[in-house]
Formats: structure tokens, C-alpha cells, sequence
């Protein structure tokens, strides 16, 4: 059956100040205060009605809500229930209106209230709630009739969202609505279909380090200006900053500047220190971000920064590493909607040092020892090949007198590693924003071939050590390959005594061999004599078998 249902009705003059007001209206035994202005009030219906809406382009025609029933509706008999209404004012005759039942039961059991017109008129939003109390937006085709004498024509009634109410049509493919107490917006497509688009939140709550308070947030409209409008509850003298963060890096021309994270600070106008972030995480919050609804009372200055990572510091002589904090002395008014952009010059940098020996104590100094490895406690061993100390937050330049940083003049590092009486010094500069490596003792490798001279059917396994000349401290060793050839690894820059050792032959100690990393120093072929009684000792115990 048909939602349309048609029903003349008189309702005094008619006007487009119209209240729909039940018996409340202006007079003057109404239960409730007078209304303002009354004189300028008309009463347009004598029933129950609510959420006026006029058509946009037709004054004349309006959109309204009301429990009131026609009487060849499927749901006449209920008087408990919603729906949506049209009226259509005769200019000609003041007197009389037509009215329309554009909704009832098709949806299912529950309320339809608060239509809202497109901008172009020919569909509506509006709010259906469910038999079971759930909220949620539908929208439907209209086409209202050219004249009081004609018939409105609808489409096919669509559910847009659910947990949802409040709509108004930004455009005939945008529309605004209230979800949880805020205000979002989707995007609607132009034809009949299930939304593509996941709604955007337009109204928050304040951030929890700012302040406790929760707002409520409900009925939106779209102003003449595009604006969205709003009822509120609690928000008030509030302003919305949007943050974000750059990095400017000198080492080009032009300079390129990068917009980058940073971590959020936030001082409140009462507090000494920064209130926020409460903790580092995935929850802290980064630039680009909004800060919404921040409380700025009757308006004032309020502290705002954002921390960058080692590379970046504004006062060279902090010695607060990788906390680096630029911090902008806000102007906030209530009701502002600002953007602060944060700039960081691109100007510290990070030493990276690596041994090719194992076990190898480092150190590092600015030369004018404004810097050293002591400020990083707990970091001076290299206990394996392969392990990387990184030092970051290093200032790259001299300072001037007055303390700044003289860009002009970079600083010598002197990095130094040692392993017992091993030393291995490297004298470097460090990039801005960016990474110098070290790798101290690059090391070589020693080889050669054990000739036996008994040539025995059996090769015994042969090992082959390093020792630094003239003392027994081991820096390198091998085993030697079925063919009893071997290659000690890992043999840095020095002077060496090789010791070859293989059971039941005499030890034999190459003296005096030096390293050049990163070649290979070759010893040939080396000769091992049985130890005197080795073979007869090896017979006789393998006699009894």
C-alpha cells in the first residue's frame, strides 16, 4: 500500500514562523512559560506536531513529525507511534492545508522524526528509531507535487547508518549526523546503495591531558556559510589546534624542509611542567594532530611544544639528548580553530663504532671535550664481532663564545679501541642528521699448510693461534681442514707469533708475522715433526688388538 495518504484540515492562517506547537503555542494558560516574541507566532496546526523543516525551494511546503495518524494509514490505530508528515500551505487560501503521511510502519515497528530536506529538495534524511530503541538514519526520494492539488511521489525508503540521529544534508552527497554525542560526517553516494565512505568525527571531547570534561554534542545544521552548527552541552570557550612538524635540512640548497613526527607536549596555563604525554607508546599522541575542544577558559596564552628524536635540538648546550623540545606560546581565543607548524633544523648527528676484534673497550671525545663517550653511561664494550655502538645526539660543530653552535666550523671526534696491549685510534667528523661509522680494527687473516714429515696415514687435527710478539695473549685461532691447511680470521693490524700445535708432534711457532688488513699474509708450507717416542708409544698401545 501506498505511504501516501491525503487529508484536508483547517489550521487558521497560515505563516512560515510556525512553531508546530501541541496546545502549548503562546496562550496564555499554556503549562510553560510564555514563548519570546509571540506576536510573531502563528499557529499552524492544532495537533501534535514537531521538527518543522521547509522544502528549499518551496516555503510553502513543509516537513513534520507527529504521532497524529491519518485514518486510511496501515497504523491508524496507533497513536504511540511517530511519523513524518508533509504540508502543503495554499497561498491562495490561507485557510486550509494538505497533508501528506509520508512514513508508517514499512520500516518496522517504532518512531520517524526529524526529516531533514537535501539542498536541492528532493530527498530527505531522517531519523527512524526501532521497536527495540535503536537509532538509525534512513533517507528517501521526494518529489513534492507542483501544487496543493497534487501527490507527492516517493522512493524507495534506504538505511543509511544505525547508532546514529540527527542528520543534515551538507550537500546532496554529504551528509552530518550525531553518533555517542558528537558530530561526524560520511559521504552518501548519489544513487541507491550501501555507503563506501566510513564516517569522520567533526566534534571531540577535550584531550584527557587537558582536561576530564565530556561534552555533549547533538543536532546539527548546515549553515548559510557551509558551517556546521551545533547544540552543546558543557563545551564552551574551547578552541581546536591543529599541530604539525617539519624537519629543515641546511645540508641542501634550497633547503629541504620535510614535514616529520614529533611527540606532543602540553603545558596547562596553571601548570609548571608538562602535563602530557603521561606515557610513551603506541597511545602517544604525534604530530600531524588535531587537539580538539582544548579548554582555553576566557582565552590567554598557552604553552605548546613537540619533541623530535636525537638529530634535532634547539639549544645546543642542553644536554638533555633525543629530547629536544620547540615550544610555541599559543594565542588562543575561544572559539579558534589554529595551526602551529614546528621547524627543526636539521643540526645533530649520531657516531656509530664497530671493532673487527672481539672484546674491544671503546672510548670517544669531542676534542674540546665538550662531549664524550662518559655521557653515555654503560656503553663502552664491543663484546663481539658484529655488535654496533651507536651514539647519538652528538653536536657536530664548535661553539661561539656565547654558546650557540658556530655552523661554519665542524669538531674533531677521536675514537679509540683497545683489547689488552691492542689500540686502534680513528679521528672523524660527524654529519648533520645523519650517521659517521667507525669500525676500528679491520682486521686481515694469516694462512698456510701443515707438511708432516712422517707422513702418517692418519692426519691428526691441527690448530693455529695468534699471539701478539713476544707475549701469550691469543687474539685469533683456527682449525686447519681435513688437508691440514688452515686461516686464522679476524686478525687485526700487529706484529704476530703463530703457534701450530697438532697431537703427537712438536709445536712450531712462526715469529714476527705481520698483518696488513685487509690482505692475507701466507706462511707456506710448514713442517711438524713427530714428538721423540710419539710413533712407538702409539704402536704399543695398539699392540694388544
Amino acid at each position: 500500500m501506498s505511504l501516501i495518504q491525503n487529508l484536508r484540515r483547517r489550521a487558521g492562517i497560515l505563516t512560515l514562523f510556525v512553531a508546530l506547537l501541541a496546545a502549548v503555542g503562546c496562550a496564555t494558560d499554556s503549562p510553560v512559560p510564555d514563548c519570546f516574541n509571540c506576536g510573531q507566532w502563528t499557529e499552524l496546526m492544532t495537533g501534535l506536531g514537531r521538527f518543522p523543516e521547509p522544502h528549499p525551494a518551496n516555503p510553502d511546503i513543509l516537513l513534520f513529525s507527529t504521532i497524529d495518524k491519518s485514518p486510511t494509514a496501515t497504523d491508524a490505530d496507533r497513536q504511540s507511534d511517530e511519523d513524518i508528515w508533509l504540508v502543503y500551505r495554499n497561498p491562495s487560501d490561507p485557510s486550509t492545508e494538505t497533508l501528506w503521511q509520508l512514513t508508517d510502519d514499512a520500516l518496522g515497528g517504532g518512531d520517524n522524526f526529524a526529516a531533514r530536506w537535501s539542498p536541492s529538495g528532493t530527498q530527505i534524511a531522517f531519523v527512524h528509531v526501532t521497536a527495540a530503541g535503536r537509532f538509525e538514519v534512513w533517507r528517501m526520494p521526494v518529489t513534492v507535487p507542483a501544487s496543493p492539488e497534487g501527490i507527492p511521489v516517493l522512493g524507495t525508503a534506504e538505511l543509511l547508518l544505525q547508532s546514529a540521529r540527527d542528520p543534515a544534508w551538507e550537500s546532496e552527497t554529504s551528509l552530518v549526523f550525531t553518533r555517542e554525542d558528537k558530530i561526524y560526517r560520511v559521504d552518501v553516494p548519489a544513487s541507491p546503495g550501501p555507503l563506501t565512505a566510513s564516517p569522520v568525527q567533526l566534534t571531540f571531547d577535550p584531550p584527557i591531558f587537558a582536561s576530564t570534561e565530556t561534552y555533549v554534542d547533538r543536532q546539527p545544521m548546515i549553515a548559510a556559510d557551509g558551517g556546521a552548527v551545533f547544540n552543546t552541552i558543557g563545551r564552551q570557550n574551547v578552541a581546536d589546534v591543529y599541530l604539525r612538524a617539519f624537519e629543515i635540512d641546511g645540508a641542501v640548497f634550497p633547503p629541504d624542509t620535510t614535514e616529520t613526527a614529533a611527540w606532543i607536549s602540553y603545558k596547562a596555563p596553571t601548570s609548571d611542567n608538562p602535563a602530557y604525554p603521561l606515557f610513551v607508546g603506541v597511545d602517544t599522541l604525534r604530530t600531524p594532530e588535531l587537539l580538539p575542544s582544548l579548554p582555553v577558559g576566557a582565552g590567554g596564552t598557552f604553552p605548546i611544544g613537540v619533541r623530535r628524536d636525537s638529530r634535532y635540538i634547539s639549544d645546543p648546550r642542553v644536554e638533555s639528548y633525543c629530547d629536544t623540545t620547540l615550544i610555541i606560546n599559543a594565542d588562543l581565543q575561544p572559539g579558534d580553530v589554529d595551526t602551529l607548524s614546528y621547524y627543526f633544523t636539521v643540526i645533530r648527528g649520531t657516531l656509530s663504532i664497530q671493532s673487527g676484534i672481539s672484546q674491544t673497550e671503546v672510548f670517544w671525545t669531542r676534542q674540546d671535550a665538550e662531549q664524550d663517550i662518559n655521557d653515555f653511561p654503560g656503553r663502552t664494550l664491543l663484546a663481539n664481532i658484529g655488535e654496533r655502538l651507536d651514539f647519538e645526539c652528538l653536536m657536530p660543530f664548535s661553539f661561539l663564545p656565547n654558546g650557540e653552535a658556530d655552523v661554519t666550523r665542524r669538531e674533531l671526534f677521536l675514537v679509540i679501541g683497545s683489547r689488552g696491549s691492542l689500540r686502534d685510534t680513528a679521528l672523524v667528523t660527524v654529519p648533520s642528521g645523519g650517521m659517521q661509522s667507525v669500525r676500528l680494527f679491520p682486521t686481515g687473516t694469516i694462512s698456510g699448510t701443515v707438511v708432516f714429515s712422517d707422513s702418517p696415514s692418519v692426519r691428526p687435527p691441527v690448530l693455529a693461534r695468534a699471539l701478539l710478539s713476544g707475549t701469550s695473549e691469543l687474539v685469533a685461532s683456527a682449525a686447519g681442514d681435513t688437508a691440514s691447511a688452515f686461516r686464522v680470521r679476524d686478525v687485526p693490524e700487529a706484529s704476530f707469533d703463530v703457534e701450530i700445535t697438532a697431537a703427537g708432534y712438536q709445536t712450531v711457532v712462526v715469529s714476527g708475522v705481520s698483518v696488513m688488513p685487509p690482505g692475507d699474509t701466507a706462511l707456506g708450507a710448514i713442517t711438524m715433526n713427530p714428538v721423540p717416542g710419539a710413533e712407538r708409544l702409539a704402536v704399543a698401545a695398539a699392540a694388544p688388538a
